[in-house]
């Protein structure tokens, strides 16, 4: 797999050169400092948020130097985006000043679109074309080389939503194909259920290939690490059986998404857990390694949590330490 992202490295080079001759838009080639796949093991980390952690504090004391921000969602009922729904990105200068932080030493950072909670653009714009204009609105304000399309809960289930999410990420693949651009969604026990199997199909009508499809195996009653190789095995023959591909070609275009600590009902997810399924991803060969969140990679204080934790016994950042060696 390294090979094949030092040549996707080198081409994004030869794009960006191009570009600049012609005078179109820069084409996501890797920052200046980072791997070529520095996206890949980028976790989420929750902006406007109470007691968010300082990137820096993180950088400094893991190592890892890439984060992906969470959430785009629409404002209100509008094909606009905005943080959470409530902050526009037009005028942002909030978001812009973490970017410029994490920039400043040395970092970089991806954008997530979706989320559990609130109204997703492809539920707000009515048409694909629409969807990809708002999102290249936060490209360009934030001038991003990898995005994130979370597609989860209740936009899932709607064939029309995703077909304008997927739409969109094609619109902008093509607009600039140096642009990683990853799909994540749920995760069962059986790899991702009749909804995701949807998304897969759409995806492939559309001949849209993602960065990677990205796994979210949690909150459907996992038993740790181990239940969480399984599915992502399970996805991985998902794969292989709707894009006709190979083994080694759907372990690169597979990716995981874990959640530190508490999960779902009964869900509990430790450091050794994350260390299980960074081992078989390091065997396998998966495109992406990741989780949620950042915020939470900390131990919880005694009594009543005053900042968001995960609940286990932990070092503080202890799994984006690991994250960081994926």
């Amino acid at each position: 797999m390294e090979p094949t992202r030092a040549l996707l490295a080198a081409a994004h080079a030869v794009l960006a050169a191009i570009a600049g001759m012609l005078g179109l838009p820069h084409p996501g080639s890797p920052p200046p400092g980072l791997p070529g796949d520095w996206y890949a093991s980028a976790p989420y980390y929750q902006v406007l948020s109470a007691g968010e952690p300082a990137p820096r504090t993180v950088m400094k004391a893991t190592g890892q130097n890439a984060f992906i921000l969470a959430f785009i969602l629409a404002r209100g009922r509008q094909c606009a985006p905005a943080w959470k729904g409530t902050d526009p990105v037009s005028g942002d200068r909030k978001v812009a000043a973490v970017i410029g932080d994490i920039r400043k030493a040395g970092g970089d950072v991806a954008v997530s679109a979706g989320g559990a909670a609130g109204t997703k653009l492809g539920q707000a714009c009515p048409t694909a074309a629409a969807a990809a204009a708002a999102y290249q609105r936060v490209i360009r304000a934030y001038r991003l080389h990898a995005f994130d399309l979370d597609l989860e809960d209740t936009e899932i289930a709607r064939p029309g939503a995703i077909a304008r999410e997927l739409g969109a990420a094609r619109i902008l693949k093509a607009a600039d194909p140096g642009l990683s651009i990853s799909v994540t969604m749920p995760g069962v026990q059986a790899g991702t259920d009749s909804a995701g199997l949807h998304l897969l199909t759409e995806a492939r009508t559309l001949r849209f290939v993602p960065f990677t499809f990205t796994l979210m195996p949690f909150d459907h009653r996992f038993a740790g690490g181990a239940a969480q190789v399984a599915a992502l095995r399970n996805f991985h023959a998902q794969l292989e059986r709707t894009f006709g591909w190979t083994s080694g070609q759907a372990y690169e275009r597979e990716g995981f998404s874990g959640t530190n600590g508490r999960g779902g009902p009964g869900e509990i997810f430790r450091p050794a857990d994350f260390r299980t399924v960074l081992a078989f991803a390091r065997r396998a060969g998966l495109g992406r390694f990741t989780f949620w969140s950042v915020n939470r990679d900390r131990p919880c204080a005694k009594g009543k949590p005053p900042l968001p934790c995960s609940g286990v016994s932990q070092r503080p950042w202890e799994f984006t330490r690991i994250t960081a060696g994926a």
